[in-house]
């Protein structure tokens, strides 16, 4: 099962959009109240998770937003640079879905 598919299952009763491109992500968070971003950092194409990372923060209207990242890639390195970029949260995959529901539920009910 692929990414999108699982967290299509493991997200029911949320409302949440998958994004293809960094450029629709922009075009989302221009248009929408988003209260919680999840990002593979695995990303392809022209930014990398990490980089889109960097460039929330360092807007101002998106610098508090929580950030979750999720990724295949589990070595120590990866995790300080998405640390270092600003992550609220580090997930590894596979996780399982009630590791995934903690975490949003500890970061939506603060937001």
């Amino acid at each position: 099962m692929d990414t999108q598919k699982t967290l299509s299952y493991m997200l029911k009763g949320y409302t949440y959009v998958f994004c293809e491109s960094d450029k629709q992500m922009k075009k989302i968070l221009r248009e929408s109240d988003v209260k919680l971003f999840i990002i593979d950092i695995g990303l392809r194409g022209l930014k990398n998770g990490i980089e889109i990372i960097k460039e929330l923060r360092q807007d101002d209207e998106y610098s508090k937003l929580p950030i979750i990242c999720m990724t295949s890639y589990v070595n120590s390195q990866q995790k300080n640079n998405a640390r270092s970029a600003g992550v609220d949260e580090y997930l590894e995959k596979p996780f399982s879905k009630t590791t995934l529901l903690e975490v949003l539920k500890n970061y939506l009910t603060t937001a």
